[in-house]
């Protein structure tokens, strides 16, 4: 079951294949969408998080975080309250 696609509630599957296509290709990293002249490594992986690195000209330096839905939460801008606080709030970066 790790590799189904499915819709979020209230959506549509699209009739149209450039429309789902299009769909996809906002929802993921542009750089997924162009091998010419890179290649990606996966430089952390566990059973909630992976972090790839970009390598190649265009898109050198570039890192995306993939995050597995609901299993953690991130919010880098907010404080610590003490020396034992936890930081709350919603996660960033990609989920899958």
């Amino acid at each position: 079951k790790d590799h189904v696609l499915e819709l979020a509630r209230g959506s549509r599957v699209p009739k149209d294949v450039p429309e789902l296509v299009g769909l996809l290709n906002r929802a993921m990293p542009k750089e997924l969408f162009d091998p010419n002249g890179h290649s990606m490594d996966t430089t952390y992986l566990d059973g909630d998080l992976r972090i790839t690195r970009m390598t190649g000209s265009r898109f050198e330096g570039v890192r995306d975080i993939f995050i597995r839905r609901g299993s953690m939460e991130i919010n880098p801008t907010a404080s610590r309250k003490g020396s034992g606080g936890s930081d709350s709030g919603s996660g960033g970066g990609n989920e899958q």
